[in-house]
């Protein structure tokens, strides 16, 4: 079976929450686990990896918290895996540096480079902007969290 790890889930989830308020409007860490049901001590790590992106700035303090420093249209949902991630290969002769003597005839090789080009490509088509305007409607009819009940004033 092949999927994204949890943390690339995780991390894809709570920047589609943050990309739902103006930039520069914090959300606590407590209520971002809460909202979209993340153990906080995993979600303290993806935000960690996910500032160091810089996609999303840390606040100190009391009322502190995180919020989204680049626009959704600004970024892909390839960016927010390949920060958690580092880059997609579907095999392991598709890493780079790596020398496989079968690469030169192999067509499981030139298979697994296409389906990995393709791959890539969508997630690279579509934006953080473009996930949130499809989310919303069904969140703000669906999901018990308050979108409001999550920014800190």
């Amino acid at each position: 079976m092949f999927q994204l790890t949890r943390a690339s889930d995780y991390a894809l989830r709570v920047m589609t929450r943050l990309a739902e308020f103006p930039r520069g409007n914090i959300v606590h860490l407590p209520a971002l686990a809460y909202s979209e049901n993340i153990p906080s001590h995993f979600l303290s790590k993806i935000l960690q990896q996910l500032t160091h992106a810089r996609f999303i700035k840390s606040h100190r303090g009391a009322a502190g918290g995180y919020s989204l420093e680049k626009d959704p249209s600004e970024i892909s949902l390839l960016d927010i895996i390949e920060a958690i991630e580092g880059s997609i290969v579907l095999n392991q002769c598709l890493i780079p540096g790596i020398e496989c003597e079968r690469m030169s005839w192999c067509s499981i090789h030139e298979v697994c480079a296409e389906a990995r080009a393709s791959v890539l490509e969508i997630f690279r088509r579509v934006t953080l902007k473009d996930v949130l305007l499809k989310n919303r409607s069904n969140r703000e009819a669906n999901h018990p969290a308050s979108v409001e009940k999550l920014v800190v004033v």
